[in-house]
């Protein structure tokens, strides 16, 4: 009697831990280029003070999914390069030109963006975008992701 309540609870215990156990698949996604990815900035950006050749860092502000898939996670660092500079005057806005962008998928692809460009709205003016604010861009070329 004792042996069969035994091997009843191993049963039972080999069931649950059977359905407890989720195998994740890796699926094939195809992710088109103009996929939007959504980037908060990491530092502040002035078109008053910033430099050619200066750095700017960005972290994905949200998971990017494709056809329910995860295909860049949430928080992967991405990095750009300040390729043009225009600075206030009467004729001109201040603007910045951030380009080199590329974010890593879930499968170590890199994946490149479209630039960034961060201008002021009247002629004669700059524009500071603070640590934090957001920002979307695109991916520029299609890209096949194994996702899971």
């Amino acid at each position: 009697m004792a042996l069969v309540a035994v091997l009843a609870l191993l049963s039972l215990a080999a069931t649950t831990v059977s359905a407890a156990v989720t195998v994740l698949t890796p699926v094939t996604v195809l992710t088109p280029a103009g996929t939007k990815v959504a980037l908060k900035f990491m530092d502040s950006v002035d078109t008053a003070t910033i430099q050619k050749g200066e750095s700017v860092h960005f972290h994905v502000a949200a998971d990017v999914l494709v056809d329910g898939k995860v295909v860049i996670k949430r928080s992967t660092l991405v990095t750009g390069t300040v390729n043009q500079v225009g600075h206030k005057s009467v004729l001109n806005a201040g603007f910045a030109n951030i380009t080199n962008l590329a974010v890593l998928t879930v499968d170590l692809r890199h994946v490149p963006l479209k630039d960034i460009r961060v201008s002021a709205k009247i002629l004669g003016g700059n524009k500071r975008v603070h640590e934090g604010a957001l920002v979307t861009t695109d991916t520029t070329r299609d890209v096949t992701i194994i996702a899971r």
